[in-house]
């Protein structure tokens, strides 16, 4: 039986709390299994549901599940210590004492746990059982900072199938004892891997704490091998430039010279070591990132706002932004066929930000009860310096002066893309990110907000390039991204020591296993294929949503295969009836969403955990009041956009075509086709609606 379990840290005890956490991922008990399996530690049942387990320690043990921690693993505990005592067979009493040891750990009552070792000294144990005890031992030592012990203890499980000499020390030395390669590792292993570089960690040896890790990602599969990848990425930014230049300088061990030596000139985040981000499968389903809101529907009901007014810029610069929001509001104004459709009214409030608050007060005093705008940055900081601001319930549509209640903001921004790009990439499972970007504003701002996201959630960034977009040629930044000038530079020297040249293929680095390009769709074409062409088609790609513009076009987007980016359900389903192209369709369903918004906006607003399926993706209101709006994902395959399926099950997210040209489903119901966007009228090598074609005799008709 497997008591491998999920311990959360306390603030109120951080070291003894880190230490239980860490122990959650170390013990795996495991008296079934054989002696040496390949170790699969992705398997691993880390969640907090309850288990088969956890049923028995109910029903036999007549237990309750507290609602901490150390209630809930004393219980666990008491329960195996019961059941030992009950045990017939020895094997069966051995593995249950072991389990009630690992629990009193988790519960940080070591002396239980060593008074529960006692049970079994002098008995006979099988090597699973033996090893399930030493890690135990060897976890108490190191609680007790006893750390020569610590690794005495857990040096025999790293040299067993070793590969090379038994090269252990004396242990009063803690010294950087070369480690040996695994053809194999066993769970145990696995865990003594872990818990001796903690120790070498706490003892300052980080060349042997490297060494350790290393040897431990070798031995695994999935996603637990990429944890522990990125877990020593996170060890090795710990330490100082100097740090790693001494280990280069000194360490025996190629890999470990190899891993500092990718670190250098990047950076890494310092997300802390958790069970939960360690050792767990990064489902997107169970992911916290995934954001899996209770589903509600945008429905009109008696607490819905009877008059809405929207104020929008009509007569500004921004008028094609205002009119494509007002569309957007009008088509699910249409759509509602409740009987508690409220009045909708529009403000025109020009290109004069100042008189804002003049219309907000004229729109409140003609009945409205909830306001929608006003659309622009400088529109809404002027209206966020209001006092009066919040009197009905407002939902901006741009700024970024902080919210007061009753007041939420709707936007689509460079940084929630960013952020959301940083976080789909996390729940890929990728460890180390190379980031391709212009210098615009929005590029910089978009990029920023991704790195610094990725670095927080523990991720490492490897480079950071920038490119022209009006250059076709960009192997040099290609190449400087990949360090192949590096590697051409040592043919070089090579070839003139040698006085020959030796066969050559230039060597990439391999701390990539991503790629962030910033870029249009235009721009994406030509730089695409060159990232194929130096990373030999390996390295996934991520882009931004302007890397499609609704057009199906898949002739000239066959280059962008296998690129990721996120979309708006309503952009990949209205391509063929959409009066937009690019982001003003993305303002449409803005539009949309914020009508939709208002049905339910109070309970929104009261509760985060609430969202419904919108025409932007999931939305939902924060609890600072910003409203998030989570998009699909999809990548290119054979030049068509495709949606990723797994993020629609469970979802009830309909991304059936809107409908077919003509049909009463138009949202531009009653215009002119020639008005339509779809593949008639959009010059796609252009990229602009393509001007209307009239026959000679068109003015007679």
């Amino acid at each position: 039986m497997h008591a491998l379990l999920r311990c959360h840290t306390h603030s109120r005890n951080k070291r003894h709390g880190l230490l239980a956490a860490l122990f959650a991922m170390l013990l795996s008990a495991c008296a079934s299994t054989p002696e040496r399996v390949p170790a699969d530690v992705s398997t691993i049942d880390l969640s907090t549901s309850k288990s088969d387990t956890a049923q028995d320690v109910d029903e036999s043990y007549g237990g309750s599940i507290q609602p901490t921690i150390h209630a809930q693993e004393l219980d666990r505990a008491r329960f195996y210590s019961s059941q030992a005592q009950r045990a017939e067979e020895p094997s069966t009493r051995i593995d249950a004492i072991l389990s009630a040891a690992e629990y009193y750990i988790q519960a940080q009552d070591f002396s239980s746990a060593e008074e529960q070792l006692t049970l079994i000294s002098g008995q006979p144990l099988i090597q699973t059982q033996s090893d399930r005890a030493t890690v135990i031992r060897a976890y108490i030592a190191y609680d007790r900072n006893q750390l020569r012990d610590t690794l005495a203890l857990l040096r025999p499980l790293w040299q067993r199938r070793s590969e090379l000499p038994d090269t252990s020390q004396a242990n009063d030395k803690i010294s950087s004892a070369q480690l040996p390669r695994f053809a194999a590792l066993s769970t145990q292993q696995v865990d003594a891997l872990l818990l001796g570089s903690l120790a070498y960690q706490k003892a300052g040896d980080f060349d042997s704490a490297v060494a350790a890790l290393i040897q431990r990602e070798r031995g695994l599969v999935g996603a637990s091998r990429a944890e522990t990848t990125r877990y020593i990425w996170q060890v090795i930014n710990r330490l100082d430039q100097d740090q790693r230049h001494a280990i280069i300088n000194t360490s025996t061990d190629p890999l470990v010279r190899n891993r500092i030596e990718q670190s250098l000139g990047s950076q890494t985040g310092e997300a802390e070591l958790k069970v939960p981000e360690f050792n767990e499968w990064r489902d997107w389903q169970s992911d916290s990132l995934s954001n899996q809101n209770q589903e509600i529907s945008a429905t009109w009901s008696t607490d819905s706002p009877q008059q809405i007014a929207v104020l929008l810029p009509m007569t500004s610069r921004f008028k094609k932004a205002a009119q494509a929001i007002k569309e957007g509001m009008e088509y699910e104004h249409k759509q509602n066929q409740s009987s508690f459709q409220p009045n909708l009214q529009f403000y025109d409030i020009g290109d004069d930000p100042f008189s804002v608050a003049q219309y907000y007060n004229a729109a409140i005093n003609n009945g409205a009860d909830f306001v929608i705008g006003p659309l622009g940055r400088d529109y809404a900081n002027q209206l966020a310096a209001y006092s009066e601001l919040g009197r009905v319930a407002t939902v901006l549509l741009g700024g970024d002066q902080a919210l007061r209640s009753n007041v939420s903001r709707f936007i689509i921004s460079p940084e929630q893309e960013g952020l959301q790009i940083a976080e789909q990439a996390w729940r890929n499972g990728h460890l180390s990110a190379a980031v391709i970007k212009t210098d615009s504003r929005t590029s910089r701002r978009t990029v920023e907000a991704f790195k610094k996201r990725w670095l927080d959630l523990g991720g490492k960034l490897a480079q950071e390039i920038t490119y022209s977009d009006s250059q076709f040629d960009h192997s040099v930044e290609l190449k400087q991204m990949f360090a192949i000038n590096e590697s051409q530079y040592r043919l070089s020297r090579l070839s003139s020591v040698l006085d020959f040249k030796p066969k050559f293929a230039a060597y990439q680095r391999a701390d990539i296993d991503f790629i962030f390009m910033y870029a249009n769709v235009e721009a994406a074409r030509l730089l695409r294929p060159q990232i194929n062409f130096f990373s030999g088609s390996k390295v996934p790609v991520y882009a931004p949503a302007k890397i499609y513009n609704g057009v199906s076009d898949p002739v000239n987007n066959m280059d962008l295969n296998r690129t990721r980016f996120p979309i708006m359900p309503w952009v990949y389903r209205s391509g063929q009836v959409s009066p937009y192209a690019g982001q003003l369709n993305n303002l449409f369903a803005l539009g949309s969403d914020a009508y939709n918004l208002a049905a339910q906006y109070q309970q929104l607003r009261a509760n985060d955990q609430l969202g419904f399926n919108g025409r932007t993706g999931r939305v939902s209101v924060t609890p600072s009041g910003m409203v998030s709006s989570k998009q699909l994902w999809a990548l290119f395959k054979q030049g068509e956009a495709v949606v990723d399926e797994r993020l629609i099950e469970g979802r009830e997210l309909d991304i059936r075509p809107v409908g077919v040209p003509n049909s009463r489903r138009f949202i531009n119901q009653g215009r002119n086709s020639e008005n339509d966007y779809n593949q008639q009228t959009w010059d796609a090598e252009k990229a602009a609606r393509r001007t209307p074609q009239r026959s000679s005799d068109s003015s007679e008709n």
